[in-house]
């Protein structure tokens, strides 16, 4: 008999060893989710209270207990009244903003770090995510232009395109239902690395004698910078295998 037992107790250690190396949530592994996201407007309330809203996919591998790696794309497209007015001094008046229109295509890399606690395991539970971000963002802006050092305008179109990187970090949990469907809560906090660099050389070039284009730039580093700043997101999604 206790050589029964004792063949039990090896049999179970070993099972619960070997289960230790198989992470997931019974076994499944691959997530794949959509989030819809939202953020206060933060760049000219005069104009617009209507938030930001994001369309973003996840897609999350668990690697061991209690993390996963993952990759995200985000879209963002916005357009309201614009009320801004910046001086130029490369034409000595001032160009002022009616309308914008802002685009964003983000794609981000990232680990969450779930709490192994209360017998979570990844992908299930409370976590916290650290990521790195690419975002090009487009403005399209209507402007009156200055020309002849401020004693004549006219109207313009504008295109402005960048690029910028965004260290992530933020914290969520997932809930899972009848052992695939999910459903998470996320917030996440984008700290921009180039675009508080752009909109600041932007910046310090419109108090210079610098091309008209410094004034653009400014605007669309500013736009970038602010609307990456801040998600709160609520998903659903599947564990797939």
């Amino acid at each position: 008999m206790k050589k029964i037992y004792l063949l039990m107790i090896v049999v179970a250690v070993s099972v619960s060893a070997e289960a230790k190396k198989i992470p997931g949530y019974m076994g499944l592994k691959f997530l794949l989710q959509y989030q819809g996201g939202i953020s206060p407007q933060w760049n000219d309330f005069k104009q617009s209270y209507r938030p930001y809203l994001y369309h973003n996919v996840q897609a999350d591998y668990v690697i061991t207990r209690k993390h996963s790696i993952g990759l995200q794309y985000t879209r963002f497209d916005y357009s309201s009244a614009f009320g801004k007015n910046r001086y130029d001094y490369a034409t000595d008046g001032t160009v002022s903003f009616s309308n914008r229109r802002i685009s964003a295509n983000t794609v981000g890399i990232y680990v969450k770090f779930f709490r192994s606690n209360k017998g979570f395991i990844a992908p299930l539970g409370r976590y916290i995510i650290l990521g790195l971000n690419y975002q090009m963002t487009t403005d399209h802006l209507q402007a009156t232009v200055p020309t002849n050092y401020g004693s004549d305008s006219y109207n313009r179109n504008l295109k402005v395109v960048s690029h910028d990187v965004a260290f992530r970090f933020g914290m969520g949990r997932n809930i899972i239902i009848a052992n695939r469907l999910l459903i998470s809560v996320e917030g996440d906090v984008n700290i921009p690395l180039s675009t508080g660099i752009r909109a600041g050389i932007a910046g310090s070039a419109l108090s210079t004698n610098s091309s008209p284009d410094a004034v653009y730039k400014y605007v669309n580093a500013v736009d970038a910078m602010l609307s990456n700043l801040l998600q709160i997101k609520i998903g659903i999604g599947a564990l797939v295998f």
